[in-house]
């Protein structure tokens, strides 16, 4: 089970970017005459350039096909290709900027989509501008969509160099209890946000179509911003990987409306009696609720919720067993109130679901356990004793008393013979507990409990 958590990176660069690479190997040796020839291969790291797997899309918001009133939403496209926006390089000495954004066009606005091959997108034309893309193992008859975006309002909405790199991050999340396909294991995300805020009008749906483009050839673009000539075109073609629609239309109303509509207060039934005690018990939040007693009986009881709108009156901390001791019985009405009845069992159902709690309650009670024992233990050997008297003669004489008899028991003659004998084995047959880390009886205790001596004996309480 993993534990819930949620992280953020600004980027995860891969350790090999999109391009091809050569290693070379050399060889030098002290032996004379032998001459080792170098040694090198080529191998390529492909990623996505035209199009994007389906299957590295993860969600999309606002949802496709939605309708909404989206103003204040920045459209975001979650991907489960964790280094995908920085898997091509962009910029050479800038690895964090990535190479796709996410543009957002409403109905209304100037560009078209094609679905064409890669050689038809790329031929020369005089009213487009066709960017240069690394093509080398992009083949002529790939499928691809083209985006055909007006000059003016490819300036007004393409991102700045400068904020890109904020416009995509990492997000690492716990999938327990989180609704994904079964195919999704991988707890990395990467997100490519948009800059662009969706139009919406009062009364009008609005079509919006968000797609994840390719920066490949805009280098320049990017870096003089708005300054960049393009001889006299008209519009400038990018490469769509992915896209979706969605719909805007401003909502009649606000949750800031509808949270002002609220009646604040206690939740509470609808319910007015003519019995004035009864509505007062209702106002405070009391409901009347189906009660099975022990006996199986069936009433009706008073029931409020621990969690209120309002401070409680201030109740004494009550000790108790068991649910039932908290019942409270009103006279007047002829019924029961089990709140805190009920929130007592509340909370020791919460107290068991919690294991670190359990596990200090197990341990507490097993030495409670132990304690108890021991207490009957020692209650047991000083009820032979008499422990309770005030007087020291008597107290000689009971400890004596008891010498003689563990003698007998014990089937000696001479005290010195009971040396190492202990109390647990002397009592184990008069006591159902065993008795631990009892004192061992010495030559010099038993002497002196024969001879009534100084030491009468308090020592052996131990």
């Amino acid at each position: 089970m993993m534990d819930e958590y949620i992280n953020f990176l600004s980027n995860q660069i891969p350790n090999l970017k999109a391009g091809k690479y050569t290693v070379k190997v050399s060889q030098t040796t002290n032996i004379s005459n032998c001459t080792i020839e170098d040694a090198e291969f080529d191998f390529v790291v492909q990623a996505e350039q035209l199009s994007l797997n389906p299957q590295n899309t993860y969600s999309t918001y606002p949802p496709r096909g939605s309708i909404a009133d989206y103003e204040n939403s920045l459209p975001v496209l979650i991907l489960n290709h964790k280094n995908l926006p920085w898997a091509r390089p962009l910029f050479v000495n800038e690895p964090k900027i990535p190479w796709v954004c996410l543009l957002v066009f409403s109905e209304d606005e100037s560009f078209v989509t094609t679905t064409t091959t890669y050689k038809n997108a790329t031929q020369e034309n005089v009213d487009v501008f066709i960017p240069e893309m690394d093509d080398e193992y992009i083949e002529a008859d790939q499928d691809c969509v083209t985006l055909d975006i007006d000059y003016n309002l490819f300036n007004e909405i393409l991102p700045y160099k400068d904020e890109l790199a904020y416009l995509s991050h990492i997000k690492v999340v716990a999938l327990d209890d989180k609704v994904t396909d079964r195919d999704v294991n991988n707890e990395w995300f990467s997100c490519v946000m948009s800059s662009r805020f969706p139009k919406v009008k009062k009364s009008q749906t609005i079509r919006h179509t968000a797609h994840l483009v390719s920066l490949e050839g805009y280098n320049a673009f990017l870096e003089n911003r708005g300054k960049q000539s393009v001889k006299n075109k008209k519009s400038v073609r990018m490469f769509s990987l992915m896209s979706w629609d969605f719909y805007t239309i401003k909502n009649q109303q606000s949750f800031y409306d509808d949270a002002h509509r609220l009646k604040v207060g206690l939740f509470k039934p609808e319910i007015k009696s003519k019995n004035k005690e009864i509505n007062d018990l209702i106002n405070l939040g009391y409901f009347a609720m189906n009660h099975t007693m022990r006996d199986k009986t069936q009433t009706i009881s008073w029931y409020k919720s621990c969690l209120v709108p309002y401070e409680p009156n201030e109740v004494k901390n009550i000790t108790c067993n068991y649910s039932d001791s908290l019942l409270r019985y009103d006279p007047d009405l002829s019924m029961v109130d089990i709140s805190y009845s009920a929130a007592w069992q509340l909370g020791r159902q919460l107290a068991l679901s919690d294991k670190k709690y359990t596990k200090e309650l197990i341990k507490w009670r097993l030495l409670m356990k132990e304690k108890l024992a021991k207490n009957k233990t020692e209650q047991a050997v000083f009820s032979r004793i008499d422990s309770t008297s005030n007087s020291e003669d008597l107290l000689k004489e009971k400890w004596q008393s008891l010498a003689h008899e563990l003698m007998s028991e014990c089937k000696v003659a001479d005290p010195t013979n009971l040396e190492n004998t202990t109390l647990d084995s002397f009592y184990r047959s008069q006591t159902s507990d065993r008795v631990k880390n009892t004192r061992i009886l010495s030559q010099s205790d038993l002497v002196n409990i024969m001879s009534g001596g100084e030491n009468d004996g308090h020592k052996l309480d131990e």
